[in-house]
Parts: structure tokens; sequence; C-alpha cells
């Protein structure tokens, strides 16, 4: 599923801004949705952060903030009523996980990085034809240098597969 971020809504100050001060996300860039949360009357997605890339957790964003490009929901997602999501399955089956997924995640167990590597390559690898889309908005500004170091590879290897 692949979005574009059209506004920037600060939650905390209730207004919109010109641009995330923290670097997180850009006006009229593409993201690729991990994950759908549904909070209270609000929808939230979950996308791969502009200043990180894969070398930082991803970010909760608000769903009336982007425009659906691509609808197309990823191979390895399922619903999860008990949370209100739609969500790669592995992160939800607690057999897998010691805690939590994204609490063993957070505390950089080998298992829950190498999991969310997968389920993201899954994700991305259903919308193959928008890779170089967002290579391309974020391959002349340095302020992306580590979200390039941590999704080239990644992406490479979608893009070299079958």
């Amino acid at each position: 599923m692949i979005v574009k971020c059209k506004e920037i809504y600060n939650e905390f100050t209730n207004e919109y801004l010109p641009f995330d001060i923290n670097g997180c996300r850009i006006k009229n860039y593409h993201y690729n949705v991990l994950e759908i949360k549904f909070i209270r009357k609000d929808v939230y997605y979950r996308v791969i952060s502009d200043d990180s890339g894969m070398s930082d957790c991803s970010i909760i964003v608000r769903a009336s903030d982007f425009e659906i490009i691509v609808n197309t929901i990823p191979d390895n997602w399922i619903l999860n009523t008990q949370f209100s999501s739609l969500t790669p399955e592995k992160w939800i089956n607690k057999s897998f996980w010691d805690s939590s997924f994204w609490e063993d995640y957070n505390e950089d167990k080998p298992e829950a990085l190498k999991c969310y590597r997968e389920e993201v390559k899954t994700i991305i690898s259903a919308d193959k034809e928008y890779i170089q889309t967002i290579i391309d908005e974020r391959s002349k500004d340095d302020a992306f240098k580590t979200w390039r170091e941590s999704m080239i590879p990644l992406l490479n290897e979608i893009t070299t597969e079958n």
C-alpha cells in the first residue's frame, strides 16, 4: 500500500505544519504503509521514518494526512481484531516473542529485528513499481543519508528478486 503525504498535523499543538520538524515525513513524498491501526475514531498508518529508514523504529501517522496512491493489501497482513489493525501476522503472534514483537524489537533482539526486516520486505514487494519513486524523492538531500544507507540495500534486494 502506497500513500502520499498531503498534510503534516501536529496533534499536540492542534495545528498544521509546513514541514515535520523532526524530519520524519515530507509533504508530497510517497510511503509504504507497514500497518494500519484503528484507534478510537481515527485511522493511523505505520510508515518508515524519513530521518532514519530501517535503522530505527517506524512511526505512526494520521491516515487523514495522506492520500492513498495504491491500495494493494500485502500478503502478510491479517485483520487483528484484538488490537484493531491490519498488520503482519508475525508481529502479533505472541508465540514468537518473549514479550511482544514491538517490545522485543525495541530491545534490539535479533529475531525481532530479522522479522521486522523480512516483513517490511514483503510489504514493499507488494508495490515494487514505486521503489524507484521512493528512492528518487530521497536521493538529492543529505538529510536522507541514514535512510539511504539502511533502505537502499533492502530495496535493491527486492528489485533483483523474481
